[in-house]
């Protein structure tokens, strides 16, 4: 009898424990939602969203004409930028559309805004669980806790979550090499720098550092 009861607690805990995970999902997922609805910001993943989108359903070959840059300004500002104001340009490489086409789909802007918002702290979260494997520490579970959800509500990734921008897509990436490289899949680990380049001025560095330990062993 001692036996079963100690065979189940832990199924229990288990199931327990993945039921208040999906619940803390939705539960941001809805915020997401919501913040979406209330708010105007977004700007990096609107210059993103729109020329893919207009490459989906009005056939734009590319989203980098002019014609496309003055549609962002249309939906940002209702009305083409003055002087000073963002231009509103698709400045990013051609193959981050692919990242950008399941939310290009989705026609309402503000539902495709929070879940790209909810990817995005997908990405912070999982940023933290590997740089935590890499480093080969295990922090009790409140601790844990705590540093997830520094991952969420810190300046510089609430910032990136609130205006959607790849940045933090293209962490995970980085993140994703140094932990392949240290599993010794180097074929990985370079798709996964390859990848990371959708933002290429977090890069640079990044490389040159990961070539010199390269070169030098």
């Amino acid at each position: 009898m001692t036996d079963k009861i100690t065979i189940q607690t832990p199924i229990k805990q288990r199931l327990l424990f993945i039921f208040l995970v999906i619940i803390a999902f939705a539960a941001l997922l809805w915020i997401n939602l919501r913040f979406s609805q209330l708010t105007n910001a977004g700007s990096d993943f609107l210059t993103r969203w729109l020329p893919v989108q207009l490459m989906v359903y009005e056939g734009v070959e590319n989203p980098y004409s002019d014609e496309v840059s003055y549609q962002i300004q249309l939906l940002r500002y209702g009305r083409a930028t003055l002087p000073g104001e963002a231009p509103g340009l698709f400045a990013y490489p051609y193959y981050i559309v692919p990242f950008i086409l399941p939310f290009a789909l989705i026609k309402d802007l503000v539902i495709a805004r929070g879940l790209w918002m909810f990817l995005l702290q997908l990405c912070h979260i999982s940023i933290v669980v590997l740089s935590l494997r890499i480093c080969r520490y295990r922090p009790t579970a409140s601790l844990l806790l705590l540093l997830l959800m520094f991952s969420l509500v810190s300046a510089d990734m609430l910032i990136a979550t609130i205006e959607g921008n790849p940045a933090s897509l293209a962490a995970l990436f980085l993140v994703l090499s140094l932990f392949f490289i240290q599993k010794e899949k180097d074929t990985v680990a370079g798709l996964m720098l390859a990848l990371a380049t959708i933002k290429p001025q977090m890069t640079v560095l990044f490389f040159a550092l990961v070539w010199a330990w390269a070169l030098s062993n």
